[in-house]
């Protein structure tokens, strides 16, 4: 298992009103982002899908448990998957939020004991798993 990444540097992170981390290029000044605090998290996430920024591609998450929706980047899904964590598009631990250059995501930071029997309750919830789900 990969060793747990040192905490972020970003101090707070865009939101939109819908509840997803805002992906790029929010400014303080726009009336329709809500800037939150960055703390890490415990949470598990499913990976929903890809879209592309002005700038980078990212890997689309969701937390079912709070609606919240969560971009990631390209690098941090490789560390990810090298961590072996993720089961069936997948992943519990904790979680915090990253910049690279203008853009925000998030990172996984290491496991969070106690979530990992959700992780596999989710995937068979979603039919991820062979002979589960829906």
């Amino acid at each position: 298992m990969a060793t747990a990444k040192k905490k972020s540097t970003v101090d707070q992170l865009p939101w939109s009103e819908d509840g997803r981390q805002m992906e790029h290029y929010a400014r303080r000044s726009d009336e329709d982002t809500r800037w939150e605090p960055n703390e890490e998290f415990a949470a598990t996430l499913r990976l929903v899908g890809t879209t592309r920024g002005r700038s980078a591609a990212y890997f689309r998450w969701v937390d079912d448990h709070s609606g919240r929706t969560y971009p990631m980047f390209m690098s941090s899904l490789a560390e990810l998957l090298l961590s072996d964590v993720v089961v069936r598009g997948v992943a519990s631990g904790r979680w915090v939020g990253v910049k690279r250059g203008e853009n925000y995501g998030i990172a996984w930071v290491g496991p969070h004991y106690g979530l990992e029997i959700r992780a596999e309750a989710i995937a068979s919830q979603f039919g991820l798993l062979s002979g589960g789900g829906r």
